[in-house]
């Protein structure tokens, strides 16, 4: 199977932003407050490691993203690096109608949804 470059390239960059702005933006207004709440220490730790493990995925999807964009052997990650989007996107969007939050405090899943656009059209367009 071949993917279309240009929309692996696009998946790429718009999972690259997502990751500087779950550093640079989320670091600042949730992974700092949490440190600094009274919350339990096994909870608090717990849920700053799943933060950590959150930097890693979404590392791990941008290099898959760029690795099947340049070399079509590498496809297979291409098609890893969508499912994961797209479960990512729908996952927020469902914590977000059941805990009956904000869409706009809860932004993640429009991230996730415009890579799992670039990223299907990477499928749809080969």
């Amino acid at each position: 199977m071949v993917l279309n470059t240009f929309w692996l390239w696009v998946a790429a960059a718009l999972n690259a932003a997502t990751l500087l702005a779950h550093i640079f933006v989320g670091g600042r207004y949730i992974a700092r407050p949490l440190l600094k709440s009274e919350m339990h220490s096994v909870a608090k730790f717990t849920n700053y490691f799943c933060w950590h493990m959150v930097t890693i995925t979404l590392l791990g999807t941008s290099a898959s993203f760029a690795l099947a964009a340049q070399y079509k052997s590498a496809w297979e990650l291409g098609v890893l690096a969508t499912a994961l989007s797209i479960g990512f996107c729908l996952l927020n969007l469902l914590i977000v109608v059941v805990k009956k939050q904000r869409f706009l405090f809860m932004p993640q899943w429009s991230f996730f949804l415009l890579i799992s656009i670039a990223a299907v059209m990477s499928i749809w367009a080969a």
